[in-house]
């Protein structure tokens, strides 16, 4: 029932000063993940935000954490927000790409979306594409 697994969500998280952290599943990307089949979302932080709302923005509208903590499900530290500003909110922490490579203004390029990409990741990539 969707009350058991709202009093299931509520177990999976430890409390601390400020945020609520999601003790279940962590996925790759650092977001907690939920089992259970009865409610809208697999996403911890989407569940959480639907219990306290009552519904779950529509894309291009996402939950955003105003903590920056990927796994916290802290309803106060929830927002719907624009997919971009999700991102700019994120990026704005990130100095540099996942391999390493400074996200420095001659290495990146800004995508329509507000998204970065690391040159020096595309140089590598399209070398190893074109076989070189």
């Amino acid at each position: 029932s969707r009350s058991s697994a709202a009093s299931d969500v509520y177990k999976r998280q430890i409390k601390t000063s400020t945020c609520w952290l999601w003790t279940g599943h962590i996925n790759n990307c650092g977001y907690g993940r939920y089992s259970g089949d009865s409610l809208h979302s697999k996403y911890a932080h989407r569940i959480m935000f639907y219990m306290h709302n009552g519904y779950l923005p529509k894309y291009p509208r996402v939950v955003g954490h105003t903590c920056n903590v990927r796994n916290c499900v802290n309803p106060e530290h929830l927002i719907d927000q624009s997919q971009s500003d999700n991102v700019k909110q994120y990026t704005k922490e990130i100095t540099h790409c996942p391999k390493g490579h400074p996200y420095s203004p001659e290495n990146t390029y800004i995508r329509p979306s507000g998204a970065r990409k690391c040159r020096e990741c595309h140089r590598i990539n399209e070398t190893k594409r074109r076989g070189k």
